[in-house]
């Protein structure tokens, strides 16, 4: 059995997952198109939430919901 692993990300503990179980998440934050990206082959969608256009990579989860940055904090529910 393998022992999941947590990271730390701006003080919130965050379980890395599969790609498997990736595809499960409710949610993919994005960037908001226009921020500044080192990568030209990034694709464009819409926030689920606010209709905004994001950006995300190529080989995020596709089956998961695409939010903007700026809403996810709206709707993130922590586990403790």
């Amino acid at each position: 059995m393998t022992k999941r692993k947590t990271v730390t990300v701006a003080g919130v503990p965050m379980r890395v997952v599969s790609d498997n179980e990736a595809e499960n998440a409710d949610y993919v934050v994005c960037m908001l198109e226009g921020t500044k990206s080192p990568f030209t082959d990034n694709l464009v969608g819409l926030c689920c939430r606010c209709g905004r256009r994001v950006i995300f990579r190529w080989h995020a989860p596709r089956n998961p919901k695409k939010i903007c940055i700026e809403c996810a904090p709206q709707i993130a529910k922590f586990e403790q």
